[in-house]
């Protein structure tokens, strides 16, 4: 039902969002002095903040311009926490959790995060109705799923007031999602691929030179969807940044017939873990796995890799519903951050500690200084 409101034409329409915000996030870079260290992943996580709030509920929020308002910051203690629940079993078993400060400080910003989307879902609902919005949901508009410059709420409450596929708790359960998933794993895609850039100068040239054969003697205009095409070898770069960093290094499944692996024997619905991290570091798959080389993914050289080598967005039918709006929203921030700043990482990446949970984060952030060009 969903998987509409990820069709290409529709995500052409949110260029103007990704673009828009990575001009504030340009705008807070030119704001630093030359060679002032600063943690990028406070600002690239505000600005991914910015793109999805209203792209999926329709909202301003500014993070990037007030960070210190109370949704922001709930979101991204929300978000840094949520492996704890996963991954530490003291969380599992309530009598022990009362004990724990931790879980009450969670509900405390899970309340502030749920009254927002709430408020706005009922919002958007009242003025659907009022409005007979949904009259617009018809033809061609209504195959693909929203109308052009719609968020992705408008096609949960297209389904949940039209045909009640989709009930009101299930929309406000798809807006957490969209939320959840959708901010912590682009930051720190574009984390990461700033990181690798500002050690491989060479590398970060070349992705330069390609911006500059792109935009000529227009560097300033806006970014288009035809511009994100011809970036060939950024691709390829965020790509083997995603090797090397995948944001979400782990996923779990559940075999739906008794597997063997090996020579041990999996019943029916076993709960497995899939360690994308380790797969992306294997040298029986990827040569020399901890080198940086975007190469790699250059159409001559990935085609010969198996199609399960590579799963930064996991694969087959449970695939992330939403890794072109990821790849576009990384590829016109990338962009728009490279074609004004020289980008330099302080911390080589023996240095660099990283956080494994439900994304992959660094432990103590990353340091970075730039240079206007």
């Amino acid at each position: 039902m969903l998987n509409p409101a990820f069709h290409f034409r529709i995500l052409e329409d949110f260029q103007e969002i990704f673009y828009r915000k990575s001009e504030t996030l340009v705008r807070m870079l030119k704001d630093k002095r030359e060679s002032e260290v600063f943690d990028v992943i406070q600002l690239t996580s505000r600005c991914t903040l910015d793109v999805i709030t209203e792209s999926a509920m329709g909202i301003h929020i500014n993070a990037q311009d007030d960070s210190n308002t109370e949704y922001v910051q709930a979101v991204e203690r929300l978000t840094s926490h949520f492996a704890d629940s996963l991954m530490k079993p003291w969380f599992w078993f309530r009598p022990f959790s009362y004990f724990n400060p931790l879980i009450e400080i969670n509900k405390k910003y899970r309340r502030i995060v749920h009254q927002l989307h709430l408020k706005v879902i009922k919002e958007r609902t009242e003025l659907i109705k009022r409005n007979q919005h949904m009259d617009d949901f018809q033809g061609e508009e209504k195959t693909l799923g929203i109308k052009k410059k719609r968020a992705f709420l408008d096609l949960l409450l297209f389904h949940h007031l039209t045909n009640g596929t989709l009930s009101e708790k299930d929309v406000k359960e798809e807006v957490d999602t969209f939320m959840i998933a959708g901010f912590p794993s682009v930051t720190m895609g574009i984390g990461w691929t700033l990181y690798l850039l500002g050690l491989h100068q060479d590398i970060q040239e070349k992705v330069f030179e390609e911006l500059k054969e792109i935009f000529a003697e227009e560097e300033d205009r806006m970014i288009n969807t035809e511009d994100l095409r011809k970036m060939k070898y950024l691709e390829c770069v965020i790509q083997e940044s995603n090797r090397i960093y995948p944001p979400v290094p782990l996923i779990l499944r559940r075999n739906v017939s008794e597997m063997k692996v090996g020579d041990i024997i999996l019943p029916l619905n076993s709960s497995i873990m899939i360690c994308i991290y380790a797969l992306h570091h294997n040298p029986t798959v990827y040569e020399n796995p901890e080198i940086f080389h975007p190469d790699r993914f250059l159409p001559e050289n990935f085609q010969k890799r198996h199609p399960y080598a590579f799963l930064p967005f996991s694969a087959g039918p449970r695939n992330c519903i939403g890794q072109k709006f990821a790849t576009m929203e990384m590829k016109t921030v990338l962009a728009n951050v490279i074609r004004n700043f020289k980008v330099y990482s302080l911390d080589s990446r023996d240095k660099m500690f990283e956080s494994l949970d439900t994304i992959l984060r660094p432990k103590f952030g990353i340091r970075m200084y730039i240079e206007r060009r």
